[in-house]
């Protein structure tokens, strides 16, 4: 799926939002079209969702957790299946000081 796609996605949960409609089934639409986009992935705030890129979320995920989190695990299980596993080594690459298994 595309950037736009996604962009798409996460307008409509939040119009709904917004409107005080059951959103639901535009969440679940948002998540599935996030699995299949790869680079860019959503972000919740306080009452909304916003489009950030998989690099973004991650350096999210490891200053509020710490990098061997749970968190970051989970997060990299989807890169993962976005990407395949060479683009998750390949945002994780800076965050812990290696490449192509050799620390820097």
């Amino acid at each position: 799926m595309s950037k736009t796609k996604l962009q798409q996605a996460i307008d409509s949960v939040n119009r709904r939002y917004a409107k005080g409609l059951n959103d639901d089934d535009q969440v679940a639409k948002m998540v599935l079209i996030d699995s299949q986009t790869k680079g860019h992935t959503f972000s919740p705030q306080y009452d909304t969702y916003k489009l950030i890129t998989d690099e973004e979320r991650l350096q999210d995920l490891v200053n509020k957790y710490g990098y061997w989190s749970e968190e970051v695990k989970f997060f990299n299980s989807i890169l993962t299946k976005k990407g395949g596993y060479d683009y998750m080594q390949k945002l994780n690459q800076k965050h812990t000081g290696t490449q192509n298994g050799k620390t820097n």
